[in-house]
């Protein structure tokens, strides 16, 4: 599954639809002595409120206000939970970064503002912050 292809600088964001940029579902299967199936699913896409920045170096900038982000954010995550039932929200986006936590503040306020908020969970994770350079031996002290 995937929707809203393209290029990592010019595809971001939600539209008006409820699809998000860069969306696409990876799954993985193992079977575990010919008996036993494990199926574990990720779904990533781009954060879903209306937003873009030009390049690497730009400012990113909110191109729609709350209200407005609301119902395309309600009908993403209503066709996500239809789908996969309860979910858990991984936002990678940096906290020490005023262009990302302007993009994180409005996604976890339409979390709050989700009438079915109680199925999500939301998590933020500063993969950068924790894994930069070649530190990725920090993962193994969260897992």
């Amino acid at each position: 599954m995937w929707n809203g292809a393209g290029t990592r600088y010019n595809a971001r964001g939600i539209n008006d639809q409820g699809y998000v940029a860069n969306f696409c579902e990876t799954e993985q299967i193992m079977v575990v002595g010919g008996r036993f199936l494990i199926s574990h699913v990720q779904i990533r896409g781009s954060v879903p409120v209306f937003w873009e920045q030009r390049g690497l170096a730009e400012d990113v900038f909110l191109t729609r206000n709350a209200e407005m982000t609301k119902k395309p954010f309600g009908l993403h995550f209503k066709s996500i939970l239809d789908a996969y039932g309860p979910c858990q929200i991984i936002n990678l986006l940096r906290y020490n970064t005023a262009r990302e936590v302007r993009i994180t503040t409005e996604y976890v306020r339409q979390v709050y503002e989700f009438p079915q908020k109680q199925k999500l969970k939301f998590l933020n994770f500063d993969f950068h912050g924790f894994c930069g350079g070649d530190r990725y031996q920090a993962l193994k002290v969260m897992i």
